[in-house]
């Protein structure tokens, strides 16, 4: 299934996690992860939204986890993800 169905898919499928623009689980929709290691990835929004967004909008969502904000290496690597998979 990829379908985005909002808040719903919280009620639905509580113990999920969700994208942060449409708020529908991963059980509705498939993440769009940044590997940062071979089998580890922060994913922060469904493919359907990432692929909707500007490149301003994906670093401020992908940035927006705690454990990188606190870690500017770490950030940096995401965001040069972002940059890469963008093409620039």
């Amino acid at each position: 299934m990829n379908i985005r169905i909002g808040k719903i898919s919280q009620w639905i499928s509580p113990n999920f996690s969700f994208c942060l623009i449409c708020n529908t689980t991963w059980k509705f929709v498939k993440n769009k992860s940044l590997n940062y290691e071979e089998y580890s990835g922060h994913f922060a929004l469904c493919e359907k939204c990432y692929d909707d967004c500007s490149i301003d909008e994906k670093i401020y969502y992908y940035t927006q986890a705690d454990y990188i904000k606190e870690n500017k290496n770490f950030e940096n690597y995401i965001i040069e993800s972002i940059l890469t998979d963008s093409g620039l």
